[in-house]
């Protein structure tokens, strides 16, 4: 994520299964690019309660969205193509507004 926000060649960012309970993400508040945060709603290194506290302080400033995907693990374990359709609805509704 840290890379591609200074990257220029990237005007997107997924966020899969985002470890908030192990590292610091205080860094994306400095992206001003479109993010689609997917989450397992028994992600194990983070809640996804924990995820909205950082989203609520980056959606006042960017295009952010959330999927939360019920009774997936960190590894979407089961629920692969759950995750592979956030994804493409995601991209899909962006390329088609630009």
């Amino acid at each position: 994520m840290e890379v591609g926000i200074a990257d220029e060649r990237v005007d997107k960012l997924i966020s899969i299964g985002t470890p908030v309970a192990k590292y610091d993400f205080s860094f994306l508040t400095t992206c001003r690019k479109p993010i689609l945060f997917v989450h397992g709603a028994r992600d194990e290194f983070g809640a996804p309660e924990e995820l909205k506290k950082l989203i609520s302080q980056l959606a006042s400033d960017i295009d952010v969205q959330l999927v939360v995907i019920e009774n997936a693990d960190h590894f979407f374990d089961g629920h692969l193509d759950e995750l592979k359709q956030a994804i493409i609805d995601w991209i899909m509704k962006r390329t088609s507004s630009t």
